[in-house]
């Protein structure tokens, strides 16, 4: 689980944020590092490194084997269906379905976590 949340990608991010965005790093510490933000898929892939670990201790090691879904409820809730000015039909019905594909992605997230916590080629 440690090699899921610690590579390159999680390194980059920490870089970031010790440098730029949680301290104030004075020039010595920042050196000839850049802020060239972050990208989607660094927070992609950090967010699905950090689903995994959860439900691989709470649900699979903990034993609590309760499937949750890693995005819970859809955008607007109660107030879908409401044609507003900035949020006409159509484009809210585009808003749903990409949602759905990504909640479908996400969701999927936590397959094979028990199988590669208990019989990874790496574990002694």
């Amino acid at each position: 689980m440690d090699s899921w949340i610690s590579g390159p990608r999680a390194e980059e991010i920490k870089d970031l944020r010790d440098k730029f965005i949680a301290h104030a790093a004075n020039a010595l510490e920042v050196g000839k590092s850049t802020f060239n933000g972050v990208s989607f898929s660094q927070i992609d892939e950090l967010q699905r490194a950090i689903v995994r670990v959860v439900h691989a201790l709470i649900d699979e090691i903990l034993s609590i084997r309760i499937t949750r879904p890693v995005v819970p409820i859809a955008p607007l809730g109660i107030f879908r269906g409401l044609d507003l000015l900035y949020s006409p039909s159509d484009a809210e019905a585009k808003m749903h379905q990409r949602w759905d594909d990504l909640s479908e992605e996400r969701n999927g997230w936590n397959a094979g976590v028990l199988q590669e916590v208990t019989f990874s080629p790496t574990s002694p």
